[in-house]
């Protein structure tokens, strides 16, 4: 059984948005109440109402109540999943969601990554006042408009490719005094342009000395090895160490996010499913156009945690049902030395198969086991 988690970056805010989750969860509640000890601040208050909301359109109180509101949220279903058996084989996060899958991801402890999360979050935002900078979103551009804009972002070397969301989605940055003449250009190549609700320009070298500042503060945490696969924005792959997140980190803030290489490797792996955590269901929508709708479960504030978990539960046994009736066919059509000893042997390894598959719950260590019994009662079966 394979499933991964993408989480969310910043912009999937929303009013109150852990207001529920703080109130029904225990858990989540003192998540929420250690990260006001860290903060010097009431993020609870800032998650919990409404009126506070214009407050979240800070980066730097954005940043850190997206990181605690989805970590509670991964945090809060890991426990109703209980077992390491049901938990992701990768994560994956969009920009800022890096930070909440590598604390998720068993790299960074809660606490650590909040006080990171925090610092980020303060850098970009004392970058972004050194120059009047924004972020684009442009969607629909046709193929065979492709070259003659690309012609135009050679002429401006600070037009940025920010994020690469998708096929028909790329965010740029730039200085705000071209948003009106880059919307004209894209405009008459037929693609729509639409300016996010941001402070600055993210993702490029408007983000320089936030970056150097991040470089020096990521040294003074410790890292530790991922629980699963974890995908890097910067280079679209999974992590392979360690010192390769400490320097990744820090790039982040003036590199593209690659999302669409992420993407497709995520679908290439062929997931059973996969859960989006956040605010919001922001990376659902173009998770579906190249997955089946099924197959993406958006797990948010006001979710059903409790159903949600008993979901991923019944997926991963019926899968593990489903593999242990293929060892069953394969006992059932291998070949035999026709003495009566293989026989009873063969018999008692299809009873054995066919107790557990009735027997409901089937987890990935009784499939193993159901193997290696099998090839002790049959000697000649390969599975």
């Amino acid at each position: 059984m394979s499933y991964g988690i993408v989480f969310t970056g910043q912009g999937s805010q929303v009013p109150s948005m852990a207001k529920e989750l703080i109130r029904n969860y225990a858990s989540a509640k003192e998540l929420f109440s250690e990260a006001d000890h860290i903060l010097g601040y009431s993020l609870t208050a800032l998650c919990s109402n409404e009126e506070d909301y214009d407050r979240l359109n800070y980066t730097r109180f954005s940043q850190p109540a997206i990181f605690v509101t989805e970590y509670a949220l991964f945090y809060v279903l890991k426990e109703y999943l209980q077992e390491n058996e049901y938990l992701p084989s990768f994560m994956a996060g969009h920009s800022l969601g890096e930070y909440t899958a590598l604390a998720s991801g068993g790299v960074m402890s809660f606490a650590d990554t909040l006080r990171l999360v925090s610092r980020r979050g303060e850098y970009m935002s004392a970058s972004a006042e050194e120059m009047d900078s924004t972020m684009v979103a442009v969607s629909g551009m046709p193929d065979d408009a492709t070259l003659i804009f690309d012609d135009y972002l050679q002429k401006h070397h600070d037009i940025f490719v920010a994020c690469e969301n998708s096929n028909t989605q790329t965010v740029y940055s730039m200085p705000k005094k071209l948003v009106k003449e880059f919307a004209g250009v894209t405009s008459k190549q037929g693609a729509r342009t639409k300016e996010l609700s941001v402070e600055g320009g993210f993702h490029s070298a408007f983000m320089s000395s936030a970056k150097c500042k991040l470089e020096e503060e990521v040294k003074r945490y410790d890292f530790k090895e991922a629980t699963c696969q974890i995908y890097a924005n910067v280079s679209g792959d999974v992590y392979q160490s360690v010192d390769e997140i400490k320097k990744l980190l820090p790039e982040q803030l003036t590199n593209r996010v690659r999302w669409k290489d992420i993407v497709e490797k995520i679908v290439a792996s062929r997931p059973d499913f996969v859960l989006e955590i956040g605010p919001a269901p922001v990376l659902s929508y173009g998770l579906k156009k190249v997955m089946a709708a099924e197959k993406v479960i958006h797990v948010g504030p006001t979710s059903d945690i409790t159903e949600i978990s008993r979901e991923i539960r019944e997926r991963t046994n019926e899968k593990n049902r489903k593999e242990l009736k293929g060892i069953v066919r394969a006992l059932v059509c291998s070949k035999s030395d026709g003495t009566m000893e293989t026989l009873l042997r063969r018999e008692r390894a299809y009873d054995y198969l066919m107790d557990l598959i009735k027997g409901g719950a089937v987890d990935s260590r009784q499939v193993a086991a159901a193997k290696n019994r099998c090839r002790e009662l049959v000697q000649r079966v390969v599975l």
